[in-house]
């Protein structure tokens, strides 16, 4: 099974994947209604350059999740000094 894994990662050549990962990237963070749209109209991933955009928007998804749970914890935490300032 690994075999076929490796196999499929050699196939995605490396500056057509990069260049569609940043342009995935870039169009999720600006135009994120354009790139659903233009991802639908490809249908499935077959060149490395689709292949990079999905990746990218991923990418952009991930890092933004977490940037909203880090605001969430400084609410949070905000929150919890307020408590305790209160109490004193």
């Amino acid at each position: 099974m690994e075999k076929q894994t490796y196999q499929k990662e050699e196939e995605v050549q490396l500056p057509a994947f990069l260049h569609g990962f940043n342009t995935g990237y870039l169009l999720a963070e600006f135009e994120p209604e354009f790139l659903e749209k233009t991802l639908s109209k490809m249908g499935n991933p077959v060149t490395s350059h689709h292949k990079g955009m999905i990746w990218g928007k991923k990418q952009f998804e991930k890092e933004r999740q977490i940037t909203q749970l880090n605001e969430f914890d400084k609410i949070r935490n905000r929150g919890i000094d307020r408590d305790r300032d209160k109490e004193r």
